[in-house]
């Protein structure tokens, strides 16, 4: 049968290609004609420039749009696998707590704490590991109830069981390696959830604690983790009070302070076992937050803005009194004069290169520079530098007005309010002044522990950090607010102008970012300097919080140029207060430094 010559071109490529033999690619080509060769021969070409042709095109892109163009493997920086499950998928273990309440919840402490762990499987197929251990420290026992997530095996020594099978079936199970069957202390201990976990100590989503009184059996309190970390948290409290009994109450703790403290329930202590955590939610919807607990899951802009700050503010030079003008040209911001090549030469840190650079920024420069990224490329120029040194609205007095010259007191608070307001009038298409824009963060999201007379003191160690020297487990579980061993830190809450304490910032930006997502900081510190002693603001950050696509939250620390934690800052400026405003990101591909 005669073929076109097209197909009987298909036909002899495929048969070369694919031959019982393991011949040379070109040797097997010899049976092609010469224009089937050549042929051939093109087509790779045209394939190879392709493949090039498009690398090229992802990288002019991302140059372009100030994007990232990457594959997504799946699998989070952490190398955690699995993303943190919405609240209404956190696997509960209220069937299994019903089942085995009786020998794990209301048994002798003594005995309950012989009993080796095992694994249980409720009906929906979920499995949960129960077991008890002693906290020395605080003469508690603990019954913890953690989920076993799809991507984690059993322990060694540690032996299922369905949730069908009879609640008092005693099997000759081990204990697991480096315990003893009269309790276990010490390292197998949890750390307390008031202290600020690191990522190696996060606990699983749904994981709920029962703590009593090793001697008594007398109920302290239950305590569920909807989230990753051992530092949010949801707290059932035994009432204590004679007057009170049959009743308990909730509180809810983010990181190191309360966001609802002493909601009553209504319900004696004992129904709470089998309660589950949606059944919580209905109850108390009206007076909790539950929403802190349930955050974004998408990328987000501010996660965008994160990832172009990082990669472009290598080519800024610290420099304290820099800054860019309305046209993009280095100056400084006293007077406005162009900044020299000299100075910013020598301005350099030691991993730049001269002619990388654009110019030198402070702390206040650049907190411009991130908010002309967003102006300029709509409005085609950035902020005038008179615009930003205009007052706002502040506790002017006889007292400071005699400094209000020579030191500008309030010159970095006017300037990020400014800041803020510009930003605030491109989105809405019309003058918009800091006083009438709401563009201060004064939330009140928590719980007040009262504001102490006289000067503001604070303890210089981070609040609710406890020491290294403590052991894991030894904070009791009824703890208050911000309380170390050093002695208690209270939350004061926002202060008028002078803001928030830097040691619950943490908290706040977790909180933000959940109620107003799409938001980024800025922050001025409000610190005692020079002589006399004044309170002044000149320091400023830019703080970018969010959640990233695993659901895990991230903040972005930028002073001058450099990156850093929160942590790192909070260690670095411990007793100061941060006044912050907020501003809204730009969309995806606007931000453009």
């Amino acid at each position: 049968m005669h073929l076109p010559r097209g197909l009987w071109a298909m036909g002899t490529v495929r048969s070369c290609f694919f031959p019982p033999t393991r011949a040379p690619i070109w040797g097997r080509m010899s049976c092609l004609g010469a224009r089937a060769r050549g042929v051939l021969r093109i087509s790779l070409v045209i394939m190879l420039q392709g493949l090039l042709r498009a690398s090229e095109v992802d990288e002019e892109l991302s140059k372009k749009y100030s994007i990232e163009i990457m594959v997504d493997s799946g699998v989070s920086e952490t190398g955690e696998r699995l993303p943190l499950l919405p609240f209404e998928r956190i696997p509960d273990s209220h069937h299994v707590r019903r089942v085995i309440a009786q020998d794990w919840f209301l048994d002798e402490p003594s005995r309950v704490a012989l009993r080796a762990p095992r694994s249980y499987t409720d009906e929906t197929g979920n499995s949960f590991r129960v077991e008890a251990y002693v906290i020395a420290a605080t003469d508690h026992l603990a019954v913890r109830v953690t989920p076993l997530l799809a991507d984690r095996a059993p322990r060694d020594g540690v032996h299922s069981a369905p949730v069908a099978a009879a609640p008092r079936l005693h099997l000759a199970l081990e204990a697991p390696t480096g315990t003893s069957r009269a309790g276990r202390t010490g390292a197998d201990t949890p750390q307390s959830p008031v202290t600020d976990a690191a990522p190696s100590q996060a606990v699983a989503q749904g994981t709920w604690v029962l703590y009593r009184h090793m001697h008594t059996g007398a109920p302290v309190c239950i305590r569920v983790y909807p989230r990753e970390s051992a530092s949010l948290y949801v707290q059932l409290s035994a009432p204590t009070a004679v007057e009170m009994q049959g009743k308990t109450h909730l509180d809810v703790c983010l990181f190191n302070v309360h966001v609802r403290k002493h909601v009553a329930l209504g319900l004696s202590f004992e129904q709470l076992y089998t309660y589950s955590l949606l059944q919580l939610r209905a109850l108390t919807e009206h007076a909790v937050p539950w929403r802190i607990f349930d955050p974004p899951r998408t990328y987000s802009a501010v996660e965008s803005m994160a990832s172009i700050i990082k990669r472009r503010s290598y080519r800024l030079a610290p420099l304290e009194d820099g800054c860019f003008n309305e046209w993009g040209r280095p100056v400084h911001i006293s007077d406005g004069s162009s900044q020299s090549d000299q100075e910013i030469i020598r301005a350099l840190r030691v991993d730049q290169v001269p002619r990388e650079i654009i110019g030198g920024v402070g702390s206040l420069g650049f907190a411009k520079w991130v908010v002309d990224g967003i102006i300029a490329p709509v409005a085609g120029q950035g902020v005038y530098l008179s615009a930003l040194k205009k007052q706002t609205t502040m506790p002017r007095t006889h007292f400071n007005a005699a400094h209000e010259r020579a030191r500008a007191p309030f010159f970095g608070i006017d300037w990020i309010r400014n800041l803020a307001a510009a930003a605030l009038s491109l989105n809405v298409r019309r003058t918009v002044y800091p006083a009438q824009g709401g563009v201060d963060v004064t939330v009140e999201p928590f719980a007040v522990e009262g504001v102490p007379k006289g000067r503001i003191k604070q303890e210089a160690r981070h609040p609710g950090i406890a020491p290294p020297s403590t052991p894991a487990g030894a904070v009791p579980p009824r703890v208050t607010q911000g309380e170390t061993a050093a002695g208690p830190s209270r939350y004061l809450g926002y202060l008028p102008h002078a803001g928030y304490q830097t040691g619950y910032v943490r908290a706040l930006f977790y909180y933000l970012a959940v109620m107003e997502p799409g938001h980024f900081y800025l922050g001025v510190l409000n610190e005692e300097r020079g002589v006399p002693r004044l309170r002044e603001y000149q320091r400023a950050a830019v703080f970018l919080p969010y959640f990233d696509r695993s659901g895990r939250f991230q903040v972005e620390v930028f002073e001058a140029a450099r990156l850093s934690t929160l942590e790192e800052f909070v260690a670095q400026y411990p007793q100061q207060m941060l006044a912050l405003v907020r501003v809204r990101a730009p969309e995806i591909g606007h931000f453009n430094p």
